[in-house]
């Protein structure tokens, strides 16, 4: 687990003019700018930065999300974490609400590449992949992205402190991430220092293989057979 202590780790960000700020609907277009940079080949990505900015407006401040972004001395997002408190209270809020609006950012994407819809359709009832996990409730943290000028600085550890303490606060004390399983090493390596659990791999319908990662809380007392063993 990384040892940097969070106060120095604070200290470091604060000498290079990085502070970690919860997001907000004003940090929409930045979040969604990051996202763009950190998870190129994915769908919400192919979708676009107008779609993305849509979804990172309604997820700003919802009472099912946390949400963190890393600002430069000139108010500038150079990274930005998002989390789901509950995946399926979300979406479905979400689709119910603004359905409009990413149906209208669809528009083009759909004409780029008519062979999405079965994709886009499926993804309205999305609500991640979720381990096969005992813990409840279990948060998910699906996105974490840092601007390439500000990757080694460590905006992206002092973002996951942030969500991991905001899930915390919100008696919220495991939480999971996916990531790629291939060709990834040192992402998958970047989770294991900082403390995060392999239990797993798994499969999506577009045949990418995934792995997953899990936190737990180091403040409660958990079973020693709480996360299942699995070999990477």
């Amino acid at each position: 687990m990384l040892k940097t202590h969070p106060e120095k780790h604070q200290q470091l960000l604060r000498s290079k003019g990085v502070r970690i700020v919860p997001m907000e609907r004003k940090h929409a277009a930045g979040a969604a700018e990051m996202h763009l940079l950190a998870f190129r080949g994915f769908f919400l990505a192919f979708l676009g930065k107008g779609f993305l900015r849509q979804f990172y407006r309604a997820a700003a401040g919802h009472k099912e999300t946390v949400g963190y972004v890393a600002l430069d001395d000139g108010d500038n997002v150079v990274g930005a974490c998002f989390g789901l408190i509950n995946a399926r209270r979300f979406y479905r809020e979400l689709l119910r609400k603004r359905w409009w609006a990413f149906a209208l950012h669809s528009i083009w994407p759909v004409l780029r590449r008519p062979a999405i819809i079965p994709r886009l359709l499926r993804a309205c009832k999305h609500e991640g992949y979720p381990p096969p996990f005992s813990v409840h409730p279990l948060g998910a943290l699906p996105s974490t992205a840092v601007r390439p000028g500000s990757q080694s600085t460590g905006v992206a550890i002092a973002l996951m402190r942030a969500a991991c303490q905001e899930f915390v606060r919100r008696g919220v004390h495991a939480v999971y991430l996916t990531t790629d399983a291939n060709s990834n090493d040192m992402v998958r390596g970047f989770y294991k220092a900082m403390g995060w659990k392999f239990i797993g791999y798994y499969t999506t319908p577009e045949s990418r293989r995934m792995c997953w990662y899990v936190w737990l809380d180091p403040a409660v007392k958990w079973a020693p057979d709480t996360i299942p063993s699995a070999k990477e």
